[in-house]
């Protein structure tokens, strides 16, 4: 466990360059206002040391981090006033940033809550979004002015004359090896896909949107893993209402969806497996970690965890080999975990399982869409009552909820190592193991 004096952590981004190091966003500390409110730390995972690499300051509060992906040297981070901060850990001071982007109508002046670096190495940008509904490319060499921008719009009603409104985003994915499409997730609850690019108006973009949550989309995170099947339209989307949902982008096929329904609680973040095509992870208000396997399981995790004694869990990110876990909370700690074998050693068959998983529930959608419509038209035809909720059930059937018992968690207490916890799951396998050390900053 990396610690960071109760401030809430608010973005987590491994290193491309170098896989070790993690940059880690903070919010600011109220009982401690004569501090900068905005701090990077730049932890080192191998070496589990209790201090951080580096440490970067910002006078402004902090939403979001990102690491350059083609400048090693480069972290990058979205603030609360709307801007852009820049750092290089080889200048000497640290405590301010080398680069700014300057507070304009023509950027963001809403939080930045998602950066994503996208491209190769000759040809890249920053992408930002906010909560003004406004989409920013950046140069990353050049925070002066965005490359390029456009307003993110919800169209409110079928029709072409409906008002237009603009999308406040909260979270932002780009699918793998795709400079141009990307969906976002927004405070009225629903995911949004849109492309830099567009065919619109100028300066704007329209949207496909997807409609099923009942409370702001707090995660949202394309699937990673590359392989035999193509797997780049999926998307997950993690939410207030208590829930995660599967979702595809793919071109006529609306029908896949899916819903889980295991927690009890806001679920803050959801990430896939940069590595197994099956596997994610999800976090939410009530300090639980879950592991999913849906070749496994689609109606529960394979595995759970209650990690944080106080508070909640913010933000969680796999490293690129799939290997490792980080995860914060509003306590400012940070927590890496070395996930099983059987997580990112895949065997041959994995992808087709998967493949096999996605066709069942899609049919299943079908069939629940299908007896909904049954219902509807009965209801209708001969004045049942309650057809309506009859129906209504029919879809929810598509996602049971179900009350799965704790998996065993076996503590051993050591000196200098404050404890280390192993997650078994339901057939006895060992999926997490967690050395949480006593560090200090």
């Amino acid at each position: 466990m990396y610690h960071n004096r109760d401030l809430a952590v608010t973005g987590i981004a491994f290193s491309e360059q170098h896989p070790e190091l993690v940059a880690v966003s903070y919010d600011y500390n109220k009982d401690i206002p004569s501090e900068p409110p905005g701090v990077v730390l730049i932890w080192n995972t191998k070496f589990k040391k209790d201090s951080p690499e580096y440490v970067f300051h910002c006078q402004s509060r902090l939403a979001s981090v990102a690491m350059a992906r083609f400048h090693a040297h480069l972290i990058m981070a979205g603030c609360y006033s709307g801007q852009i901060c820049m750092w290089d850990n080889r200048v000497a001071n640290k405590k301010t940033p080398i680069h700014k982007s300057p507070l304009s109508t023509s950027a963001h002046t809403h939080p930045v809550y998602a950066l994503e670096v996208i491209g190769t190495h000759n040809a890249h940008n920053l992408v930002s979004i906010s909560t003004d509904g406004k989409m920013c490319s950046w140069n990353v060499d050049n925070l002066t002015q965005p490359v390029d921008g456009k307003e993110l719009l919800s169209r409110q009603g079928k029709q072409a004359s409906a008002c237009q409104t603009r999308i406040p985003c909260l979270c932002m994915s780009f699918p793998v090896a795709d400079m141009n499409n990307f969906v976002v997730g927004s405070e009225d609850g629903h995911a949004y896909a849109l492309s830099r690019h567009g065919t619109g108006q100028p300066n704007t973009q329209e949207h496909t949107f997807f409609d099923g949550h009942s409370a702001p989309v707090c995660g949202i995170a394309f699937h990673r893993a590359t392989g035999p099947v193509d797997l780049s339209h999926l998307f997950l989307t993690s939410s207030s209402d208590w829930t995660v949902k599967l979702w595809s982008t793919k071109a006529g096929d609306p029908k896949l969806r899916f819903s889980f329904e295991s927690h009890n609680d806001y679920v803050f973040d959801v990430a896939w497996s940069p590595v197994h095509p099956a596997v994610f992870t999800s976090i939410d208000a009530e300090g639980n970690l879950f592991l999913w396997n849906l070749n496994e399981d689609i109606e529960g995790p394979v595995a759970r965890m209650n990690i944080a004694q106080e508070g909640f869990l913010k933000k969680i990110a796999w490293a690129e080999n799939g290997q490792h876990l980080c995860v914060g909370d509003d306590q400012g700690n940070l927590q890496l975990f070395d996930v099983h074998e059987s997580m990112y050693v895949l065997r041959s068959e994995e992808w087709t399982r998967f493949a096999r998983v996605l066709a069942d529930m899609k049919q299943a959608n079908e069939e629940a869409d299908e007896m909904s419509e049954v219902m509807s038209r009965l209801s209708d035809g001969i004045g049942l009552s309650g057809g309506s909720t009859v129906a209504s059930l029919a879809g929810v059937n598509v996602s049971p909820r179900q009350n799965w018992r704790p998996n065993f968690v076996a503590h051993l207490h050591l000196r200098r190592v404050i404890s280390i916890t192993t997650i078994v799951s339901r057939n006895n396998t060992h999926l997490f193991i967690d050395i949480i050390y006593a560090t200090t900053y």
